[in-house]
């Protein structure tokens, strides 16, 4: 089962993404279940996850410091706060721009989500209290030459986290498309990068986007927006091993 939040609205996709006997059978198209408007206030899901049989999300309207659990009925899907980020919490950050939240991901009895604009990488815990888990990604992108466009609105888009290894896996939305792979220290506060994938080497040159993370049985799947694709990838080798078509869900 997918679940894909899509503006105001959350479709539920069923599909059989298994790959064949013969590798390169990696197309598969999602069969639609249904399309539901989320009721309530106006509410930008971005980045979701399921966790002890709840639809979790956060929002990606400014400053809103909560997770949602999405409940879904016959004919729309309401949205009910889950857990409220403690305030004296977020005044601790350092932060220049408003709070942007993208991506969810739960990992050892913590949820773990980005900050778009600042590229942050939160750890929210019971009662709502908030960490930030310190990155090396910028001086990973001096290392290797990558830089960031100017557009302050193309930055961290979603997390994925391996709990086995203890592995966060980090999107920035574009310009340039990557994932980064980063493992947690032992204080569980800092993350260490360790390599990355370029998303405009994996779509052939073309535009590319990265939309949100899902981890899953050693795999990650990865939402490319333009394309209308969800891409599954070997996270060890960033070969891709599964294409999803999802686009006539998404249509008018």
């Amino acid at each position: 089962m997918i679940y894909r939040a899509v503006g105001a609205a959350l479709f539920f996709a069923l599909t059989a993404m298994v790959i064949a006997a013969d590798p390169t059978n990696v197309e598969r198209t999602a069969k639609t279940l249904a399309v539901l408007p989320i009721d309530g206030p106006p509410l930008e899901p971005s980045g979701i996850v399921f966790h002890e049989n709840r639809l979790l999300c956060v929002s990606d309207n400014a400053d809103d410091g909560r997770l949602y659990e999405l409940k879904a009925g016959d004919l729309n899907c309401s949205a009910v706060t889950f857990l409220t980020f403690r305030q004296e919490d977020l005044l601790k950050l350092e932060k220049r721009f408003r709070l942007d939240l993208e991506g969810l991901a739960f990992m050892e009895g913590y949820f773990y989500a980005v900050d778009e604009r600042d590229r942050f990488i939160y750890r929210i815990g019971p009662y709502g209290r908030v960490w930030q888990v310190k990155h090396d990604i910028k001086d990973y992108n001096l290392k290797n030459k990558i830089i960031y466009s100017r557009d302050e609105n193309a930055g961290f888009e979603g997390i994925a986290a391996d709990p086995v290894r203890r592995m966060l896996y980090i999107a920035n939305e574009r310009e340039p498309a990557l994932i980064y792979r980063l493992r947690l220290t032992a204080n569980e506060l800092e993350a260490v990068t360790e390599n990355h994938t370029s998303m405009n080497d994996l779509s052939g040159g073309g535009p590319a986007d990265i939309s949100d993370l899902y981890w899953e049985r050693d795999r990650l799947y990865c939402v490319h927006r333009k394309g209308n694709r969800i891409i599954r990838l070997d996270p060890f080798n960033g070969a891709i091993t599964g294409s999803l078509d999802y686009g006539h869900a998404v249509k008018n």
